[in-house]
C-alpha cells in the first residue's frame, strides 16, 4: 500500500481516501488467492498493476474490478497447468479464452478478458519482468 500512498501523493485527500479504499477491497478479493500460488513479490507486482491502471490509467472502479476477476481467473488457469503468468505463452492465452467460450461467457466477457490480459502483459513489459508480450499475435 506504500506503493500507492507514494503515487497519491499530488492528489487531494477525498480522492486518496476513495482510491486507497478501492486497492484495499481489490487486494482483498486477489490477496488469498495471489497468496497461496505465488510470493510475495507476485502480489506487490499485481498490486502494483491494479494500482497504475486505476491511478495512471484512470480505468473506472468497475473496470478495475473486472480486470482484477478476469486476471484471477486467468491465473488460476494457468496454476492448474503449473505455469506462471511470467511463464504463460500465447498458447496458454488461446486455451484459456478456449475454455472461456466452452463455459459459455459472453462475447463481452470473453473479450474483456483479452484486453485485461493484453494490458497486464504490456505493465509487465514496461516493467522489463517479462521481455516478450504473449499477447502480441
Amino acid at each position: 500500500m506504500l506503493y500507492l500512498a507514494l503515487e497519491l501523493k499530488y492528489l487531494c485527500k477525498e480522492e486518496f481516501d476513495k482510491t486507497y479504499a478501492l486497492s484495499v477491497e481489490i487486494s482483498k478479493l486477489l490477496s488469498g488467492f495471489i497468496k497461496t500460488l505465488w510470493t510475495l513479490n507476485f502480489m506487490n507486482l499485481l498490486t502494483a498493476f491494479i494500482n497504475h491502471i486505476l491511478i495512471e490509467k484512470g480505468l473506472s472502479r468497475n473496470t478495475v474490478e473486472s480486470y482484477a476477476r478476469d486476471l484471477k481467473r486467468f491465473f488460476e488457469f494457468l496454476a492448474k497447468q503449473n505455469t506462471s503468468p511470467t511463464e504463460a505463452t500465447p498458447t496458454h492465452i488461446i486455451n484459456f479464452l478456449s475454455n472461456l467460450r466452452q463455459r459459455g461467457l459472453s462475447v463481452r466477457s470473453y473479450t474483456r478478458s483479452l484486453v485485461a490480459i493484453r494490458v497486464f502483459y504490456k505493465y509487465l513489459l514496461s516493467k522489463k519482468i517479462v521481455s516478450s508480450v504473449p499477447t502480441a499475435n
